[in-house]
């Protein structure tokens, strides 16, 4: 098969927020690096406004990552007429890769895909099924993914609830996903526990969902002494639940809830006042949370689900826990507390290779096909 040289991505961009919006913009941009001519369909409107999904936009002139030139912004989630002329646009293309994030996209994205002289469709799937879902969803995805001629995946369980949902088995790529590379800081200060008598700080980062497991985070904090929290993120979920059970647990002076996207330029001040990363979750596959904090020098604490504790070396630059397991997680924090502990910890992060180009260029070798494979 040739190498594609004119290739769509359909999905969300700047001025979108999130971590799939970075990824498809770095994604054209390694593209285009390689000589690919990329571009960009996005949403006007990728979700209901009242809807919980919807992060909102960034300021035109604030981006999380440079801006890709070429972005065409007429999809709207309401709209079957903007799902069709999508259609006439693609036309042209090699390939056509679409950014999967739920199923509530899967309509506009097949009517988008019809057409018997389309091009070569990529899913690039971030989960298969949502991490909690409803029989619509399974039967929304495997109605979408089975009309693709190839989906990537970002780790062998997600390809396995591929198979089960009736992909093909030659038409799934496994690919591990890769950091999109946000900008860090130039001088990136020690964590504060190792300059301080203060009590370890915790961070929880990122969108608040039931799957990451903050409630059983809060729990075995209450088991410690004396450490902190930030949780920092989009809260899916009710807030004032947390709230309670914050109350409940009397960790009233020791938990930090600012619920809300945290924009890219304010991610080092963020890290810059905790000690230790943690990833709780009951569940999962995937996350770049893990890199963020590696790229700002701070170890993690994470729950042995999915792939999330790959990247981690167990007592190296990490802890890694039994999921739901509260007294485990509990001792964690504790060893953490150690000062020492933690400053081996923070050297051995700072050490770590980066290995974000070679996990990109791998990346798009698999988008591009370039093994040759169908």
């Amino acid at each position: 098969m040739a190498r594609p040289r004119n290739v769509v991505i359909v999905g969300p961009t700047h001025p979108h927020t999130g971590g799939i919006a970075q990824h498809d913009t770095r994604l054209a941009h390694e593209l285009a690096e390689r000589g690919v001519r990329a571009r960009i369909e996005s949403w006007r409107a990728q979700y209901p406004k009242r809807s919980r999904n919807g992060l909102g936009e960034l300021a035109q002139d604030k981006p999380e990552l440079p801006i890709f030139p070429e972005v065409t912004e007429r999809l709207k989630w309401y709209s079957p007429a903007s799902w069709i002329s999508l259609r006439g646009r693609l036309a042209s293309a090699d390939t056509v890769v679409f950014a999967v994030v739920t199923p509530f996209h899967a309509v506009p994205y097949a009517w988008s895909a019809i057409g018997k002289a389309a091009p070569k469709r990529i899913a690039i799937v971030h989960n298969v099924v949502p991490h909690e879902s409803s029989r619509v969803d399974r039967l929304l995805m495997r109605w979408l993914l089975k009309r693709m001629d190839q989906i990537i995946v970002h780790n062998d369980s997600q390809a396995d609830l591929a198979r089960a949902l009736g992909v093909a088995p030659h038409r799934i790529a496994v690919a591990a996903l890769p950091f999109p590379g946000i900008a860090e800081p130039d001088d990136i200060p020690r964590p504060p526990r190792l300059d301080s008598d203060d009590p370890l700080r915790l961070l929880f980062f990122g969108m608040v969902r039931r799957y990451k497991g903050l409630d059983h985070l809060l729990e075995a904090l209450a088991l410690t002494d004396d450490a902190t929290l930030e949780v920092a993120g989009h809260f899916w979920e009710d807030i004032e639940a947390y709230r309670a059970q914050i109350r409940e647990l009397g960790l009233d002076a020791r938990v930090t809830l600012r619920d809300g996207y945290v924009d890219a330029s304010e991610i080092p001040e963020l890290f810059s006042r905790s000690d230790v990363l943690v990833l709780p979750y009951r569940s999962g596959t995937s996350s770049i949370v893990s890199d963020l904090a590696f790229a700002h020098k701070r170890p993690v604490i994470v729950s042995d689900v999915g792939d999330l504790a790959d990247e981690i070396d167990d007592s190296v630059t990490g802890l890694v826990v039994p999921p739901l397991n509260k007294p485990a997680l509990a001792r964690a924090i504790e060893q953490m507390t150690d000062r020492t502990l933690l400053a081996r910890m923070a050297d051995a992060v700072a050490q770590r290779p980066d290995k974000s180009a070679a996990e990109w260029a791998l990346y798009v070798s698999t988008v591009l096909d370039d093994s040759g494979s169908a």
